[in-house]
């Protein structure tokens, strides 16, 4: 699944390559993934020209020069592609521009194409928690917003309504290299310790943005990122830097990944 490093360098990406430009056609193939009808959806957008692409967490924002809007989000996996050929896999919807050149959408499970006019809220983006990297959020916001709740620090970071972006992937290196333990309610973690964890969250993700995201996530030039996350998820039982075995434990309706002596 993208998350925050990948959706922002597609975001930037895009930015660079289809502002001012003009859409020709749309092909869906799969409506359910999109917000309105097919014919709606294409008469909606055809003929609207890209005025700027952003992105907040796992969302990318397409703004057209009248300023309706597309809200797309990958799902649980998939890739977008700027390209001049259709790409043989399989794909949900295909957007043409003036240049000859299109983008295609591919959805493992639920991704999402919403067309928005200039005016309306989107209800799934419109609940979004603060974007950490887009709002230039400082430490001392980022200490008020955590502390001002009770629960498992965990949940509460992949909670997109708190923090936008964050997902199962980052999550065990950004607790493992803050020495947080995944099991820690909030309450339990110290006011330094959340303070590093903000300092891993922004260095973490300015690593990965830099490397174009985790390493087998695709880019729109269909490259996959050089960043990974390797030390300590998805390796249980193997040894971590300390020499301590990582363990794998049940947290809520997901697993995590630690080390018992580094994360206390």
């Amino acid at each position: 699944m993208p998350e925050l490093p990948e959706i922002y360098n597609i975001s930037e990406q895009l930015n660079k390559e289809i502002v001012g430009l003009v859409i020709t056609n749309s092909t869906i193939f799969q409506e359910k993934s999109i917000n309105i009808k097919t014919k709606d959806f294409n008469n909606s957008i055809i003929n609207q020209e890209i005025f700027n692409v952003t992105s907040r967490g796992k969302w990318v924002f397409i703004t057209f020069k009248s300023l309706d809007k597309l809200f797309i989000n990958l799902g649980m996996g998939g890739d977008l592609l700027y390209t001049t050929e259709i790409p043989k896999k399989k794909h949900q919807a295909i957007i043409n521009f003036d240049n000859g050149y299109l983008l295609s959408f591919r959805f493992w499970w639920f991704g999402y194409i919403h067309f928005v006019k200039k005016g309306e809220t989107h209800h799934m983006t419109n609940k979004l928690g603060i974007d950490i990297f887009r709002d230039n959020i400082t430490k001392k916001e980022f200490l008020t917003l955590v502390k001002a709740r009770r629960g498992s620090l965990k949940s509460f970071l992949l909670n997109q309504k708190n923090i936008a972006g964050i997902g199962n992937y980052y999550i065990h290196d950004l607790l493992f290299k803050s020495k947080i333990n995944p099991l820690k309610k909030i309450p339990e973690v110290s006011t330094r310790k959340l303070g590093m964890l903000y300092n891993v969250i922004l260095s973490e993700f300015e690593d990965s943005i830099s490397k174009r995201g985790a390493h087998y996530e695709l880019d729109i030039y269909n490259q996959k990122g050089l960043f990974q996350a390797n030390n300590v998820a998805y390796k249980e039982g193997e040894l971590c830097l300390c020499g301590t075995k990582i363990k794998k434990v049940k947290t809520g309706s997901t697993s995590s990944y630690y080390c018992p002596r580094c994360q206390k």
